[in-house]
């Protein structure tokens, strides 16, 4: 084998895009990928596909980064929490993630009628208010110090299109439509 033959066969191959990806999934209880409507633990992967959250969570520290969240501050004795959105980011149905879309999603995730698991944790929830275009407030009626780290990955985290949660509705865990880096074809 020549110098130039064995450079030639140790190259990485192109890289494609698109195409299909078949996911198997055991044990699930819940049918779909919603993630205020599961709670099944073999879905999270499936939520990182589809979905991006507001924060990542950082193994290494402990800490955040940010996700479809820049940024968060505290304020009125931290009741308050407002949050600097990403801008230009779309769902994959090409609805806008916005200030509104986030005032969607943790309303939601509220509802009793959802029965969402995030609601325990949401314990002296007051309301969710639009400040700006990308910048939004969620108001408690006492401080709740580990709503940074439930909002920060799975579930809870995860923000969903609105859109398609009307047009879904109760369905919307089998078309589900995110942010993230895939979109389901078929359940």
């Amino acid at each position: 084998v020549t110098a130039a033959a064995a450079s030639a066969t140790s190259k990485a191959p192109a890289i494609v895009r698109g195409g299909t990806l078949t996911v198997a999934q055991v044990g699930a209880s819940y049918p779909g990928f919603d993630p205020q409507g599961s709670s099944n633990v073999a879905s999270i992967p499936m939520y990182y596909a589809l979905y991006d959250p507001l924060f990542y969570p950082n193994d290494k520290t402990g800490g955040i980064y940010p996700g479809l969240a820049l940024s968060f501050k505290t304020s009125n004795a931290g009741k308050f929490l407002t949050f600097q959105l990403r801008k230009g980011v779309k769902f994959s149905d090409g609805t806008a993630w916005n200030a509104s879309a986030f005032v969607f999603n943790i309303r939601r995730e509220t509802d009793p009628v959802q029965n969402s698991e995030c609601i325990p944790d949401m314990t002296g929830y007051v309301g969710t208010k639009l400040l700006g275009p990308y910048t939004a407030q969620i108001q408690f009626n006492r401080p709740v110090p580990a709503y940074i780290s439930l909002i920060s990955g799975a579930q809870c985290g995860m923000m969903v299109s609105p859109a398609a949660v009307v047009a879904e509705g109760n369905q919307f865990g089998l078309h589900p439509v995110g942010t993230g880096p895939f979109t389901q074809t078929s359940y």
